[in-house]
């Protein structure tokens, strides 16, 4: 027979289950921003969540589940910005939007990378975070918010009718995803703003010089 919950855990989740994997999960992302994932034993997770160890598996089979699960909401929670992009379509410029976009990036990825790097060498939490991305956007792929938001653009005849819009989205994540990888390559805070390289691809969208 499982545990009672101790009252402080029943004050912010009040038993409900869904609450009580919501409480598991923010305890898990706090533990791995503070010491990294490796220090995320489920002993560790239970003792930041006031719970006893044996708990948490009347919630997660297994720890690669609920690491894994915690990597995947909290990279959806800092990318929520990225998520809505497509809404800003003709609000502003496309340049400024295009600049918004590696900003808010660049700030996820360094929330993210981190988590993400530190699965890469632990196969079997590879392979759940995989399974937890499945159905996660925009983290499945990043680029699909900028090509939509670009092609919401077209419609609105704000970029050229021929434009790879596509091409044009996966070259921008694919800057910000470099910028991020040097900047904890080199344990540097600089963010590049990228001015240069989205006037570029303003103007192949734009078809002006």
């Amino acid at each position: 027979m499982p545990r009672p919950l101790p009252d402080s855990v029943l004050a912010v989740t009040d038993g409900s289950p869904e609450q009580v994997r919501a409480h598991i999960l923010s305890a898990a992302v706090q533990v791995m921003t503070r010491k990294g994932v490796s220090a995320a034993s489920t002993r560790a997770i239970a003792e930041e969540a006031a719970l006893s160890g044996g708990t948490l598996y009347n919630y997660f089979s297994t720890r690669e589940e609920l690491v894994a699960r915690a990597i995947v909401r909290h990279s959806l929670e800092v990318t929520a910005s990225i998520a809505a992009f497509p809404a800003r379509a003709g609000t502003h410029t496309v340049a400024r939007n295009l600049q918004f976009f590696v900003t808010e990036a660049g700030k996820a990825l360094d929330r993210i990378l981190p988590l993400l790097a530190a699965a890469f060498a632990d196969p079997g939490l590879l392979d759940a975070v995989r399974r937890e991305m499945l159905d996660s956007f925009p983290l499945n792929d990043p680029a699909a918010a900028v090509e939509k938001y670009l092609l919401a653009e077209r419609r609105l005849g704000r970029v050229a009718t021929g434009a790879d819009c596509r091409a044009v989205a996966s070259i921008l994540v694919g800057l910000c995803h470099d910028d991020a990888f040097q900047r904890h390559l080199h344990a540097s805070d600089e963010r590049p703003t990228r001015h240069k390289e989205i006037t570029l691809l303003v103007r192949s969208l734009t078809g002006t010089r």
